[in-house]
């Protein structure tokens, strides 16, 4: 998303907090660094987890916060386009593209990632969310009505000068 598109949504998430994982698995090959700035940055991306293989002949992969989404978590794969196609349709051995949500209160993500050779990832996520409104405003008036002394209202005068 480009930065003037996310400025301008009317909901959007800013930032994630307290966020937790758990029953964490991830294979042998593959390096996981969890996002301590879970912020979102001017083009509305929210990377969570970013896990990257060893061998750049395999698929990378980002847990984010899909901002067009109100309850959602996705995987983004990267590498080979063809791979990347499969994994977000989910066939020929590959899955994990969208996010399972098991609980409501408090939310709990179930994150699983698999390409045809095995599981890749897999752990319980937990987090609170931070939303941002778009708030547009105008106000409104005649060159006159802006230009005159503001009406007084007797109510809201000393009790000297009503006198």
């Amino acid at each position: 998303m480009n930065a003037a598109k996310f400025s301008n949504k009317m909901q959007k998430v800013l930032a994630l907090s307290d966020a937790a994982l758990w029953d964490e698995y991830v294979a042998a090959g593959y390096s996981r660094v969890v996002n301590t700035c879970l912020r979102a940055t001017p083009q509305g991306h929210l990377e969570i987890i970013k896990l990257t293989p060893n061998d750049p002949t395999r698929l990378a992969f980002s847990v984010r916060r899909d901002q067009d989404a109100v309850n959602d978590i996705d995987v983004d794969a990267y590498g080979e386009e063809k791979q990347v196609r499969n994994f977000k349709a989910g066939r020929k051995g590959y899955s994990g593209h969208k996010v399972e949500l098991e609980a409501v209160a408090p939310r709990v993500f179930h994150v699983s990632i698999d390409v045809p050779e095995g599981k890749v990832y897999e752990a319980r996520f937990s987090c609170g969310t931070h939303w941002g409104v778009c708030v547009d405003a105008t106000m409104g008036g005649s060159p006159e009505t802006l230009e005159s002394e503001p009406a007084k209202d007797p109510a809201l005068e000393s009790p000297a000068r009503r006198e």
